[in-house]
């Protein structure tokens, strides 16, 4: 039972993820003050040329994901129930940029353990 859980909360992961990057290719701004340059320009950077973030860290990808993961947290914490299903949303989530750039990665890249992450449909 606990199997089938983490595959739903992966794929709840995996689509609201999905959404956020529909959301921020549609109406994201360059010029928004603040998420203009930590998201959109980033990402406009990266559907221009993919695998230019891979030269980044793995913190520098995942950082903003990751901050705005806590924020949920902290607020679920305080105003709801954090209960250990959303922790792991959360963290699962705050990964998919780490996620995507494996996608761009070759298979000698991404070497044998990931390699079998991905044909399994893990990540």
């Amino acid at each position: 039972m606990i199997i089938l859980k983490i595959i739903l909360l992966i794929l709840v992961s995996d689509f609201v993820t999905g959404i956020l990057h529909w959301w921020e290719d549609a109406y994201g701004n360059q010029d928004w003050k603040f998420l203009g340059k930590i998201i959109v320009i980033p990402n406009v950077e990266h559907h221009q040329y993919p695998r230019k973030f891979l030269k980044r860290s793995f913190f520098s990808r995942v950082k903003i994901s990751f901050l705005f993961a806590l924020i949920i947290g902290c607020i679920f914490a305080l105003l709801v129930y954090l209960r250990w299903e959303h922790i792991f949303i959360l963290i699962y989530s705050s990964l998919a940029n780490e996620f995507h750039a494996i996608s761009h990665r070759s298979d000698k890249e991404n070497g044998i353990l990931i390699g079998l992450f991905q044909k399994i449909g893990i990540i």
